[in-house]
């Protein structure tokens, strides 16, 4: 079973090593409530974590530098993306289209001219986030 998951998620992903030419640098199963998969892909200015649990796919996009990678959710790219200065509810989406569709986009906003004003942009953001969901 952990393979054939595997597999299938390479697979879905592939797009992101052919057309975009990342690495696939880890690919893992764990056995942990009921298996759970992770992928990380890698390029020069760019990663992209892929998890699957139970609570289905997840995706989340950092900075390529495994020194100093932090992982964001793709709910508050898109808000940078869109300029909010707050937090606003991206509606259902496919995250994994989100990234393909503008991961010319990404790779400038996490270069290493851009990253540290985009970080602090996304930190404040995820901030928001959490004054809005938890009070």
């Amino acid at each position: 079973m952990n393979n054939v998951l595997l597999d299938q998620l390479v697979t879905k992903h592939r797009c992101l090593v052919e057309k975009f030419g990342f690495d696939l640098e880890v690919k893992k199963w764990f056995p942990y409530f009921g298996g759970s998969v992770c992928l990380k892909y890698r390029s020069d200015s760019l990663s992209v974590l892929i998890t699957k649990g139970q609570d289905g796919i997840g995706y989340d996009v950092g900075n390529g530098d495994s020194a100093k990678e932090y992982w964001y959710s793709i709910d508050i790219l898109w808000n940078y993306l869109q300029g909010n200065e707050e937090y606003k509810k991206m509606k259902p989406n496919h995250e994994f289209d989100f990234i393909t569709e503008q991961i010319e986009w990404l790779g400038e906003v996490f270069s290493s001219a851009n990253q540290a004003e985009t970080e602090a942009r996304l930190h404040e953001l995820e901030l928001s986030r959490s004054r809005m969901l938890f009070g």
